[in-house]
């Protein structure tokens, strides 16, 4: 018995010891991997340093001679290969400094927190590459400046230390980014020399992997390595031209996103929102970057966490057909924004109040309107609540304020009840706050992201028509839809952090037949501090999921179909058409694209097309003790 026993104890030490020993040398080898994670990266940031002296040597030269030195493109390729080796762990740590001083995009912006008009003027790699692209001899004083203005900020972004759920959290993220924006020629406005960007960019993932092969399965490690090899490989041996987008996302950048999240599952490594202190608007808690719940719908809404439930929804679904909101008890939210049409009303412009006359503009789609950091074609309002505010007080909408609103719910038992019953712990529940945050509760829950080409491109779905492929390949490419209709939600949110969203100056005409820049000046109009020139003219980038519902087009409704949308892109805009329009932001190039190919185009965005689940309307209207309101229409009479 005692020979067993101390068999036993024998046993147990061994094993604990063992046990000990494997975790101690899994500490030891994870300690060695971050250890060389960061001596890499504050490598790579002394030689991104080093890369922008001498590109900028050479920039002096020019500048100096006023001739063209052949060494300056290399060595200009040389700088962008530093910055794209240094970025997804350098973004990571500071996404908004590199946005506004080292990669962002080319055109000035306002500094959102001040409260007056404070441009920021563009700076970084993206304004170096367009100045470079147009006349870089002409324009090396201005190279000079930026690169310098680089440098210094580059020397105040030193690496912050890193931990291994940097490195994973940073790789996910930067597949999402480069198909999004690498690929898509969005960093590359003026060389369009995206592909080489995009190598980079992968070897370095790739190579930073390699350091951790002693902690994830082999397997597992195989199989990523291999797919970034068949990435790289596919990229160096296919012509730009001819990248075949949906292949990119099926074979390379959703395997590796769904491959890391394994391992990053497996091994218990942290995701963002376990350590980070606010929401976010990414969720890497998703297999595909096309998954439906890949953007967060909280992140961009107001409404409480504990209202963000069905009984809510319910409520505010109610509220968005009933005319009670209205001062005339004839017009709803509904009225404008119809399910069966796409939450628009396939009208130019929708009926003003009392039918005199219309509204000034068209009435968008609502379905993943909540994916937006703005709201309204002109971007006025900064949430859903904020805009029902517009909705409500406007003379031509709904006539009317908060106080008649309160008043006439407060002649439904129904709605006493139902108020009540969704918001218990509020001492007085039927507010203006909650009719809002039901409203809003109601429009967030339209998300409608399981389109056929959705399913097409998570392999829930086998097929999809060639000529939606080939108008995605074209939308992601020669179209240069995909620069300012990000993937995957194909609107002006910009990813991979989905922080805030893009208007543009396109210069629209009057209507197709007209070479008559529309005199709507949108955004540059709209709030007192962004009255600044680059915004005159400029409308919120729209997404084109379910645009084959909420026809006509464009802010004024006065393109009928988007074949015409279509011809418009395709000539290059106002400027293209040899109008003048100094701020306009939509590329001038002709895009040369064939009738075949802006039909192709317009299959896939028909293939975008999702409501399903969406469109239910509300049976009845809650009883009320007032006349005027007693024989009220769901939706609305007009």
């Amino acid at each position: 018995m005692k020979t067993n026993k101390r068999v036993y104890v024998i046993c147990s030490t061994l094993f604990f010891g063992l046990l000990l020993f494997s975790f101690q040398f899994f500490k030891s080898n994870e300690e060695f991997s971050i250890s060389e994670l960061n001596r890499r990266q504050i490598s790579r940031w002394e030689n991104l340093l080093k890369a922008t002296e001498n590109f900028r040597y050479w920039i002096i030269k020019e500048k100096d001679t006023h001739k063209k030195c052949p060494e300056t493109l290399s060595e200009y390729r040389k700088l962008r290969d530093a910055f794209k080796s240094f970025e997804y762990l350098g973004e990571n740590s500071d996404p908004l400094f590199f946005k506004l001083y080292l990669n962002g995009s080319p055109l000035p912006k306002l500094e959102e927190n001040s409260f007056e008009p404070k441009i920021i003027e563009p700076k970084g790699l993206q304004k170096i590459d367009e100045l470079i692209s147009e006349n870089r001899t002409q324009n090396s004083e201005a190279i000079y400046n930026l690169l310098t203005e680089f440098s210094s900020y580059l020397t105040t972004a030193k690496p912050t230390k890193l931990y291994t759920r940097d490195f994973y959290n940073a790789s996910r993220i930067e597949l999402i980014r480069l198909f999004s924006l690498s690929l898509s020629g969005f960093d590359t406005p003026g060389s369009n020399d995206f592909k080489a960007d995009g190598i980079i960019s992968i070897n370095t993932m790739k190579s930073d992997l390699m350091l951790f092969k002693s902690e994830i399965p082999e397997q597992r490690y195989n199989k990523c390595i291999s797919l970034y090899d068949n990435f790289i490989s596919y990229l160096l041996n296919t012509k730009q031209e001819k990248l075949d987008y949906t292949k990119i996302v099926k074979e390379f950048v959703d395997p590796l996103f769904l491959e890391l999240f394994i391992i990053q599952s497996e091994l218990g490594i942290e995701f963002p929102d376990e350590y980070e202190k606010f929401p976010s608007a990414i969720n890497l808690r998703v297999k595909s970057i096309f998954d439906a719940k890949l953007v967060n719908p909280n992140y961009y809404s107001r409404v409480p966490l504990e209202y963000k439930n069905q009984s809510v929804e319910n409520l505010g679904r109610l509220l968005f057909f009933d005319p009670i909101l209205s001062s005339d008890g004839k017009r709803a939210c509904a009225s404008c924004h119809q399910p069966n049409k796409g939450f628009s009303d396939q009208m130019n412009k929708s009926y003003a109040f009392n039918r005199e006359g219309y509204l000034d503009r068209n009435a968008p789609g609502l379905i993943n309107a909540i994916f937006s950091t703005r709201f309204f074609h002109d971007m006025r309002a900064s949430s859903f609540e904020d805009q029902m505010e517009h909705v409500v007080h406007n003379e031509k909408e709904f006539n009317t304020d908060y106080f008649t609103i309160l008043k006439n719910l407060k002649q439904s038992e129904g709605y006493y009840s139902l108020f009540n019953q969704c918001f218990p712990k509020e001492q007085e529940a039927m507010t203006f706050k909650n009719v809002q945050f039901a409203i809003a509760a109601y429009i967030q829950s339209l998300v409608g992201l399981n389109s056929d080409f959705d399913k097409y491109i998570r392999n829930e779905k086998k097929e999809l028509s060639q000529e939606a492929i080939a108008g995605f390949n074209l939308f992601m490419g020669k179209g240069k839809c995909a620069i300012c209709h990000f993937a995957p939600i194909f609107n002006g949110t910009v990813p991979p952090l989905f922080l805030d969203s893009e208007s543009e100056v396109l210069g629209v005409f009057e209507n197709p037949k007209t070479k008559k820049i529309d005199a709507d000046r949108g955004r540059g109009n709209a709030l007192l501090k962004e009255k600044v020139d680059f915004y005159q003219y400029s409308f919120k980038t729209p997404t084109v999921r379910n645009t084959q519902l909420t026809y006509p087009y464009m802010h004024h409704g006065e393109y009928a179909s988007l074949e015409q949308v279509m011809e418009f892109y395709n000539k290059g805009g106002a400027v293209g058409q040899k109008l003048t329009l100094e701020n306009q932001t939509l590329p001038a190039n002709r895009l040369k694209l064939s009738k075949k190919e802006m039909n192709q185009l317009i299959s896939f965005i028909h293939s975008l097309t999702d409501t399903i689940g969406l469109t239910k309307k509300t049976a009845f209207l809650p009883f009320t003790s007032d006349l005027k309101y007693k024989n009220r229409v769901v939706g609305g009479e007009y």
